[in-house]
C-alpha cells in the first residue's frame, strides 16, 4: 500500500503538517479547482532508468511534466540556475550561454528555475528568453504575476511562485526533501491556494526517493487521490503562462470576497468564548465578534471542519439586542447550520439582531457561541449572552 509507505517515510518531514490534513478521509472536504499546479521532475542525479519511468507513468496518468536539470541530467525544459554574489548580468550571462547549449536537444528551455535576485535580474532573464520564472524562494503571495521588464521586451516573462506554504517550511518550500510528505501537506496548500485572487499556482518539485517503480506508484497516488479530486489543473509553466496572459482567465471563477481565515482558527476562538456575560469586542487579536459571526456561517455553508473559508463582510448588528433567553435552551445543530447557510447565500449588509432558530428566537450575541458549537459537532444550547460592551466591532 502506498499511503502506509508515505506516512513511514513522512515521519522525519522537516515541514509540518495540521494532522487532520494527513488523513486522506479529510480531502473530501476540500477544493482545489482554481489552482494550477506545476509538476517538476528535478533530474540531476536521478538513478539510471528514474526519469523515463516517471515520464512513462505521467504520460499514462496523462499528467504533464517539465524536467528541471542544471545541466547534468541531459535535456530539461527548465533550466536550475545558481545564486550569484556577481549581480544579475552575471546570471544573466551564464544563462544565455547555457540556453544555447540546449541547441543539443529538442528546444533550449524557456523556464527558469532560479532564486531571483531583484526587479533587475527578472528583467535580465527575461530578455535572455526565459518566459517562465521559477523562483526558489515562497513570497508573500502564491499567485502569477507579470516579471520586471525591460522597454524594449515585447514578448512578457511570468514569474510562477512555489505555493502559499507555511513559513516553518523555510526558504526553499517545494516538495524536494520531503516528497514522501507531499500528498497530506499539499492538501493543505492546495485548499490555502485555492482561496487566493488571481490565478494560485502550486509547484511540486519531485526528486528521488526510491525505485523507479516506487516513485512512479507515488505519482500516481498522488494524482488519483489528490490532485484529480480537488479538482486541480496540471499544467506545464508555459500552459500556466498563456493562462495568466489571457484575459480574462479562462474558466477560473474568482474566490468570494472576504478576507481568509482559517477554520480551525474559527473553531479555536469559538470554543474560548465566554458561556456568559457580555461577548468580547474582539475575541482574539485577529477576529472581530462580527467576523468570527461570518467566518463560522460560512464554515457551516461549506460543510468545513479544516481548510480555509472567506466568508462575506457582515457589518455588526444595527442594533444590540438584549438577551432573549432566560436559561439554556437546547437546539438543533442542524436548523443552527440552515440559518448559517441561508445568511451566506444571501448575505446581509449586516448581521441581524436577531435571528430564528428551529421554534427559537436567538440575540446575534446569543446565536454567536452557539455557530461555535455547531461547527465542533455539538451538541447545541443557547444561554443568555450580552452583545459587547460598547457594540460590536
Amino acid at each position: 500500500m502506498i499511503w502506509p509507505l508515505l506516512a513511514q517515510l513522512a515521519a522525519g518531514s522537516p515541514c509540518p503538517t495540521p494532522t487532520a490534513y494527513l488523513e486522506p478521509e479529510a480531502w473530501a472536504q476540500l477544493d482545489a479547482h482554481r489552482v494550477q499546479v506545476v509538476l517538476e521532475l528535478w533530474v540531476d542525479g536521478a538513478p539510471a532508468g528514474w526519469t523515463p519511468a516517471m515520464e512513462a507513468r505521467a504520460r499514462a496518468l496523462d499528467l504533464p511534466l517539465i524536467r528541471v536539470t542544471g545541466g547534468q541530467g541531459g535535456r530539461g525544459d527548465a533550466l536550475l540556475l545558481p545564486a550569484t554574489a556577481d549581480g544579475a548580468e552575471a546570471i544573466t550571462a551564464d544563462a544565455r550561454s547555457r540556453r544555447r547549449t540546449g541547441s543539443r536537444w529538442d528546444a533550449a528551455p524557456v523556464a527558469a528555475v532560479v532564486p531571483l535576485q531583484g526587479r533587475v535580474h527578472e528583467a535580465a532573464l527575461g530578455r535572455a528568453g526565459f518566459r517562465a520564472l521559477l523562483p526558489l524562494t515562497a513570497g508573500s503571495d502564491a499567485t502569477a504575476r507579470l516579471a520586471v521588464a525591460y522597454p524594449e521586451q515585447t514578448l512578457p516573462s511570468v514569474v510562477l511562485p512555489p505555493g502559499p506554504f507555511p513559513p516553518l517550511c523555510g526558504e526553499r518550500p517545494l516538495p524536494h526533501s520531503w516528497w514522501p510528505d507531499a500528498p497530506g501537506h499539499l492538501a493543505w496548500v492546495l485548499d490555502e491556494a485555492n482561496r487566493l485572487d488571481g490565478l494560485p499556482v502550486v509547484r511540486v518539485a519531485i526528486s528521488p526517493v526510491g525505485t523507479p517503480q516506487e516513485d512512479a506508484d507515488r505519482l500516481a497516488a498522488l494524482a488519483g487521490t489528490l490532485l484529480t479530486p480537488l479538482g486541480a489543473a496540471v499544467h506545464t509553466p508555459a500552459q500556466v503562462r498563456a493562462l495568466f496572459l489571457a484575459e480574462p482567465p479562462q474558466g477560473r471563477a474568482a474566490p468570494p470576497a472576504g478576507r481568509p481565515v482559517r477554520v480551525e482558527r474559527l473553531l479555536e476562538v469559538a470554543r474560548a468564548l465566554p458561556a456568559e456575560g457580555p461577548l468580547p469586542r474582539y475575541p482574539s487579536e485577529d477576529l472581530s465578534a462580527a467576523e468570527l459571526f461570518a467566518g463560522l456561517c460560512a464554515a457551516l455553508a461549506e460543510g468545513r471542519t479544516l481548510g480555509t473559508v472567506r466568508p462575506p463582510p457582515l457589518g455588526p448588528p444595527a442594533e444590540a439586542s438584549a438577551p432573549l433567553r432566560e436559561g439554556r435552551t437546547p437546539l438543533s445543530c442542524e436548523a443552527v447550520r440552515e440559518v448559517a447557510t441561508a445568511l451566506i447565500a444571501h448575505p446581509p449588509a449586516a448581521i441581524p439582531s436577531a435571528l430564528r432558530v428551529g421554534d427559537a428566537l436567538l440575540s446575534a450575541a446569543e446565536l454567536l457561541p452557539v455557530l461555535g458549537q455547531a461547527l465542533g459537532g455539538g451538541p447545541c444550547a443557547a444561554s443568555p449572552v450580552l452583545a459587547p460592551v460598547g457594540g460590536w466591532e
